[in-house]
C-alpha cells in the first residue's frame, strides 16, 4: 500500500482529553530513504472496508505534553523539512547537498525531519541550540559512519536532547549550563569519514577531541570560529592539508594535538601570538619549513613537539621569561648549535633533539635551579664535554642522558652518583675516555647502561653488581681489561649484557646463569676469556635468543643440554677451541636464524637433524674436522 499524506482536522473530545485527527488524502509519498509507515490495523470488530475511509489518528492528551503515537506522516515530512531548511538556512556550509540522498547533509535532515524521536516544533524551537545544534551533531554522526562507531553507550540519535548523547565517563557531547554544546569527545570510536564544517556553528564548543580515528580531508577552516575552543585533538588520523592562522589566534585555545597525520605545510606565525596556547603537537606529519623566531618569545606555550617532520633551519632564541617545559623536535632535518638560552630555561624538563644535524659545542644547563629531567641528543654532531651535562644539569630531576652517536669526550665523571634519579645512561659511540667510576653503583635506579663504542680503560667495577634493577649493561667495543666480575649476577632482571671486543681476561662467570631472564649476552672478542663452554652454557637461562662467544678461549663442548634454548635465533661460536661433536639435541632449536661454529675442532659428522633448522639462513661450519657425507635431510636444507 502506497503511503499517502494526508490533511488534518483536529476536534477535541471532553472527558478523556482526546483529540481526534482525521486526515483526507493527498499524494506525496514518503521519502525513499525512510522506513515507510505502518498500515492502519482496524480495531476489533472493524472490517477491511475501514481502509477504504480517512483515517483516523488518535493521541492522548497529557497536561504537561502531547506525545504522539502514530508515524510523521508524508506532508508533515515535507513541511519538517521545508522548516528546517529554512531554519539552518546560512548555517550549512553547502546547501546543495540535500539535494544528494546519499550526502551526510541530506541523511541528517531526513532523519530529524522524519525519524527524530524528539519531534521537534522547528518553527517555535530556539534554533541556535535545538535545532542548529542537533543539525550539526546529527550532521557529525552520519559523516563520520556513526553506524560502525565501537562506542555504542553514546545515545546517539535518541530522543533526548544531544546534551544527554555521552556514556557516564562524558564521552560523546556535553553542553553547558544554557544546553548549548560545549563539548565533543568522540577519541577512538571508530571515526571514518570527514569533518562537517558545520562545526563552526557551534559557539559555545571548548573542546573537540577526535583523535585516533579514521577521519580524512581537511581540517575545517570553520574550526577558526570558534571563540571559546580551548582543546583540539586530531592526533591519529588521516588529516591533510595545510594549518589555519585563524585557529592559533583564538583567544582562549590552550592546547592543539593534530600528531601522526599527513599535514604538509608550514607552522604558521601565528603560533607564537597567542597569550593562552599552553600545548601544540603535531609530531610525525609532513611539516616543511623553519620553527617560527617568535617562538621563544611566547610567554604561554610550555610544550612544543614537532618530532618525525621535514623542520630545517636552527633553533630559536629563547626570551627568559619562556615557560617552555617540553621541547621536542626529534627527527628532523635541522641544523646549527643549540642555544644555551634554551638549554639554560630553569622551567626545562624535557630536550629532545634527536636525529638531526646539530653540531657544535654542547651548552651548559641551568643548574640546580632547573628542572631539567629528561635530554636527548643523540645522533647529532654535537661535540665536547661530557662532563658538562654532570657539571651543570640539576642531580635532583635528571632521569634520563640519551646522547649517543656524537662526538663527545672527556669522562664519565665520579660526580654520576649524585643523580639518584637516572634511569637511562645511553652515551655510547662516542669518544669517551678514563675508567667506569664506581660511584655508578650508586644509581639503584639505573634501568639501562650503554657505555660502548667508547675509549673506555680499565677494569669493571664490582660495584655494578649494585644495579639489581638493570635491565641492558652494554661495554663493549671498549678497552677494558679485568676479569669479569662475578656480581653481574645480582642482575636479575638482566635483558641484554654485552661486553664484547674488549681486553677482558679470566673465567666467565657461571653466575651469569642467574639473569633468568637474559635475552642477549655477548662476550665475543675478548681472546683472553677462559672457560668451559658446557659449564657456561648449563648454567645460562634458556630465555637466551642471542648468544656470542666467538673469538674467546673457551673450550670444551656444545653440552646436550643445549636443546633446551627453545628460544635461540643467533648462536655464535666462531674461532675458539671447542671439540667434541655437534649433539644432535641442536636441531631443537627450531627458531634459529644464524650459527656459526666454523674455525673450531669439531669432529665426527653433522647430525642429520641440522635439517629440522627450517627458519635458519646461515649455517656456518666450515674449518673444523668434520668426516663422512652429509645427511639426505641435511643436504636437502
Amino acid at each position: 500500500m502506497t503511503p499517502l499524506a494526508l490533511e488534518a482536522q483536529t476536534f477535541f473530545l471532553s472527558g478523556d482529553e482526546l483529540s481526534c485527527t482525521v486526515f483526507m488524502e493527498s499524494q506525496t509519498s514518503l521519502p525513499a530513504d525512510l522506513p515507510a509507515a505502518p498500515e492502519a490495523k482496524p480495531s476489533h470488530g472493524a472490517t477491511a472496508d475501514v481502509l477504504n475511509f480517512p483515517k483516523v489518528y488518535l493521541e492522548k492528551r497529557s497536561h504537561a505534553r502531547s506525545v504522539s503515537v502514530e508515524k510523521t506522516r508524508p506532508a508533515e515530512i515535507d513541511l519538517r523539512k521545508r522548516d528546517l531548511k529554512n531554519a539552518l538556512s546560512g548555517v550549512v556550509v553547502d546547501e546543495s547537498a540535500w539535494d544528494n540522498p546519499n550526502s551526510a547533509e541530506s541523511r541528517a535532515l531526513n532523519w530529524m525531519a522524519a525519524v527524530d524521536p524528539m519531534n521537534l516544533d522547528v518553527a517555535t524551537a530556539p534554533p541556535e541550540i535545538l535545532v542548529n545544534e542537533r543539525y550539526v551533531v546529527v550532521l557529525l554522526y552520519f559523516a563520520t559512519n556513526g553506524n560502525n562507531w565501537i562506542r555504542t553507550d553514546l545515545n546517539f540519535l535518541s530522543g533526548s536532547s544531544v546534551c544527554s548523547w555521552h556514556n557516564s565517563q562524558d564521552r560523546g557531547v556535553t553542553c553547558d549550563s544554557r544546553d548549548s554544546v560545549e563539548s565533543i569527545d568522540l577519541y577512538t570510536t571508530n571515526l571514518e569519514g570527514t569533518l562537517p564544517g558545520e562545526l563552526g556553528i557551534l559557539s559555545s564548543l571548548t573542546e573537540l577531541s577526535v583523535g585516533t580515528n579514521s577521519l580524512v580531508g581537511n581540517i575545517p577552516l570553520s574550526i577558526g570560529n570558534l571563540s571559546k575552543l580551548e582543546v583540539i585533538d586530531v592526533t591519529s588520523n588521516v588529516f591533510v592539508g595545510r594549518l589555519d592562522e585563524a585557529l592559533f589566534r583564538l583567544p582562549q585555545l590552550e592546547r592543539v594535538y593534530f600528531g601522526g597525520n599527513q599535514i604538509t605545510d608550514q607552522l604558521p606565525s601565528s603560533i607564537c601570538e597567542s597569550s593562552s596556547l599552553q600545548l601544540v603537537t603535531g609530531e610525525f606529519n609532513g611539516l616543511v619549513g623553519t620553527i617560527p623566531s617568535c617562538l621563544g618569545l611566547s610567554i604561554s606555550l610550555t610544550k612544543f613537539d614537532m618530532a618525525g617532520n621535514f623542520l630545517v633551519g636552527g633553533l630559536p632564541e629563547f626570551s627568559p621569561t619562556s615557560v617552555m617545559e617540553e621541547f621536542e623536535v626529534r627527527e628532523n632535518l635541522l641544523t646549527g648549535t643549540i642555544p644555551v638560552s634554551l638549554t639554560n630555561l630553569t622551567t626545562l624538563s624535557t630536550l629532545d633533539l634527536a636525529d638531526n644535524s646539530f653540531s657544535g659545542r654542547l651548552p651548559q644547563f641551568a643548574g640546580a635551579a632547573g628542572q631539567l629531567s629528561n635530554l636527548g641528543i643523540e645522533d647529532n654532531e654535537i661535540d665536547g664535554s661530557l662532563e658538562t651535562i654532570f657539571a651543570t644539569a640539576p642531580a635532583n630531576t635528571l632521569e634520563v642522558v640519551q646522547v649517543e652517536n656524537n662526538k663527545l669526550t672527556g669522562r664519565i665523571p665520579t660526580r654520576i652518583g649524585l643523580f639518584q634519579k637516572l634511569q637511562d645512561l645511553w652515551v655510547h659511540n662516542n669518544f669517551l675516555t678514563g675508567t667506569i667510576p664506581t660511584e655508578i653503583g650508586l644509581l639503584r635506579l639505573l634501568d639501562v647502561v650503554l657505555i660502548s663504542g667508547n675509549l673506555l680503560r680499565g677494569s669493571i667495577p664490582t660495584e655494578v653488581g649494585n644495579l639489581v634493577n638493570c635491565r641492558g649493561f652494554s661495554a663493549g667495543f671498549n678497552e677494558l681489561d679485568g676479569t669479569i666480575p662475578t656480581e653481574f649476577g645480582n642482575m636479575a632482571w638482566a635483558i641484554l649484557i654485552d661486553m664484547s671486543s674488549n681486553r677482558l681476561s679470566g673465567i666467565v662467570p657461571t653466575e651469569f646463569g642467574n639473569c633468568a631472564n637474559l635475552v642477549y649476552f655477548g662476550v665475543s672478542g675478548n681472546e683472553r676469556l677462559i672457560g668451559r663452554m658446557d659449564e657456561l652454557l648449563d648454567a645460562l637461562s634458556t630465555s637466551l635468543e642471542y648468544f656470542t662467544a666467538s673469538g674467546t678461549s673457551l673450550s670444551g663442548s656444545i653440552p646436550t643440554t643445549v636443546g633446551r634454548f627453545a628460544m635461540m635465533e643467533d648462536l655464535h661460536l666462531r674461532a675458539i677451541q671447542l671439540t667434541g661433536t655437534v649433539p644432535t639435541e641442536i636441531g631443537r632449536l627450531t627458531n634459529l636464524l644464524d650459527i656459526d661454529l666454523s674455525i673450531n675442532q669439531f669432529r665426527g659428522t653433522l647430525p642429520s637433524e641440522l635439517g629440522s633448522l627450517g627458519a635458519a639462513t646461515s649455517l656456518n661450519f666450515r674449518s673444523n674436522s668434520f668426516s663422512g657425507a652429509l645427511a639426505s635431510d641435511f643436504s636437502g636444507w
